[in-house]
């Protein structure tokens, strides 16, 4: 088990967590993912950027597993902000294809992660208001 996986399966247990200290941890995965990538992709190379971007939507649909994918339509419809969020993520994403700009592709997947974050979240609680 990586150093890495070690810290996230610790902040998938953090129920009793204080929020600095998920904060934390949080920050320490961004850290060992940025690593994770310049090891990966010491320059940039665009199939080895696509090969990366694969693996880190694989990692986040395993992270959102079993949540409410039907937040992300119902967010363009609901919460304007929060969309053009997630419309500037993507777009970040883009600009680092065509710069060839590897701190600029963790950047925005980074945006996109925490966005996503925060769609379902919206989306839940708007549910429960409901």
């Amino acid at each position: 088990m990586t150093n890495l996986e070690k810290i996230q399966s610790r902040l998938d247990n953090a129920y009793s967590m204080s929020y600095y200290k998920i904060l934390q941890y949080k920050n320490t995965i961004r850290q060992l993912e940025k690593q994770e990538l310049l090891l990966f992709m010491p320059e940039w190379n665009t199939d080895r950027a696509f090969e990366y971007l694969s693996m880190y939507l694989q990692k986040l649909a395993k992270k959102y597993q079993g949540q409410n994918v039907r937040a992300i339509a119902w967010i363009s419809d609901h919460d304007k902000e929060l969309s053009d969020l997630h419309d500037k993520a993507m777009a970040k994403v883009n600009q680092a294809f065509h710069e060839h700009n590897r701190g600029m592709l963790f950047k925005g997947l980074i945006e996109f992660d925490e966005i996503i974050e925060k769609i379902i979240e919206a989306y839940n609680q708007s549910q429960k208001a409901s």
